[in-house]
């Protein structure tokens, strides 16, 4: 294996665009590399959606914001400045190392335009789009598919001979002014801020990530009958009418969240004790915060993609055509179609039964 050597004052780039959960994933990646080298300059592209995960993170020096969607929306002049904009940054970064973590097309155009000397990215087989491997000159591959995804992107610094050292981190933004909205709407449910709260959230960036809102209120009723829980629909944009149309289904007393930003978010799984979600950025960001979790998974892999680092578990219908990643399913979704409340409810119920609804000893670092 080749030996490479980082100046002690690096000037590293990393991208990882977007999702939300995609992006908690990475964040160990930023602390490992400012305990290898703590002179270093690390900064970060990112997509607009997701730059509130970023916020305030001390082992990320500048973050730069890739509006790619709203390009692809909008292609007119004020699109070709920004874009003229990040470009302009980038080469004005002069990187010693960039790092592609998405394994896309646009993501690996990126990585060349930094200019860096040393450009670092997954194995074309690992890649989501293999041609993203031709703008990376430094390749790393995962002991296995079926390792976490924040197992392979730290596996991936080893290419580069940055060790692993000491516990995974999930630094996560926190605010006073999000703190206190979400202690006052906590406290205007009625009966004040509940003991015993268990967030859902219906909702998912794929349409094969979708369970079904009927059975998600079924699961919610169960929950609060049977757990003597209260329970908060949480949604994202895009998702309030679904959040809506949940609590209508269930017959039990359920609650819809206020909006949240991504602190407010935090600040809200801080305080609850049990999230049930499908392989969504909540999930994520809820076991990055070290809070419990259920997780519905259909098209992706719960070893690779499950929640990570806390007590947690999974339902998942195991089928011939499992972890296809599949955006559209000419088979119906049948790993979520045949996943029953029933098996829903007894992971919860399990997990609630050994965790005695206690908060677990938690290892998040809060920055403001």
């Amino acid at each position: 294996m080749t030996k490479y050597t980082l100046p002690a004052e690096s000037r590293i780039l990393i991208i990882k665009m977007s999702a939300l959960g995609d992006v908690v994933h990475a964040l160990p990646v930023a602390r490992a590399l400012k305990q290898a080298l703590p002179g270093a300059r690390i900064d970060w592209v990112v997509e607009e959606k997701a730059r509130g995960v970023l916020e305030g993170n001390s082992d990320i020096d500048r973050v730069l914001v890739a509006k790619t969607s709203k390009w692809r929306r909008y292609p007119g002049l004020s699109s070709l400045r920004e874009i003229a904009g990040l470009m302009g940054k980038l080469r004005g970064g002069h990187y010693d190392l960039a790092i592609d973590l998405q394994g896309l097309v646009k993501s690996g155009v990126i990585t060349l335009l930094s200019g860096a000397r040393l450009r670092l990215g997954y194995d074309s087989d690992y890649c989501r789009e293999r041609l993203s491997a031709i703008f990376t000159n430094c390749k790393g591959r995962p002991a296995s598919r079926e390792q976490h995804v924040v197992e392979q992107h730290l596996e991936l610094l080893r290419t580069i001979g940055i060790p692993r050292d000491g516990q995974v981190s999930f630094p996560l933004p926190q605010s006073h002014e999000a703190d206190r909205a979400i202690h006052y709407f906590l406290a205007s449910l009625p009966g004040g801020t509940p003991e015993r709260l268990v967030v859902i959230h219906p909702g998912a960036g794929w349409v094969t990530k979708l369970w079904a809102l009927d059975r998600y209120a079924l699961l919610a009723d169960r929950i609060r009958r049977e757990l003597d829980a209260t329970i908060l629909i949480l949604w994202g944009p895009g998702e309030e009418a679904m959040a809506w149309e949940l609590k209508k289904k269930m017959k039990e007393e359920g609650h819809v969240a206020c909006p949240t930003s991504v602190v407010e978010m935090i600040s809200l799984f801080r305080r609850c004790r049990l999230l049930v979600a499908g392989d969504t950025g909540p999930l994520h960001l809820a076991a990055a915060c070290g809070l419990p979790t259920v997780g519905i998974f259909g098209p992706t892999s719960p070893l690779r993609n499950g929640p990570y680092g806390v007590p947690a578990s999974v339902a998942h219908i195991p089928l011939p055509c499992s972890n296809c990643y599949g955006r559209t399913c000419s088979y119906g979704v049948e790993c979520l179609r045949t996943l029953s409340v029933e098996e829903v409810f007894a992971r919860v119920g399990a997990l609630v039964g050994r965790l005695k609804w206690n908060f677990p000893q938690r290892n998040v670092e809060m920055v403001s």
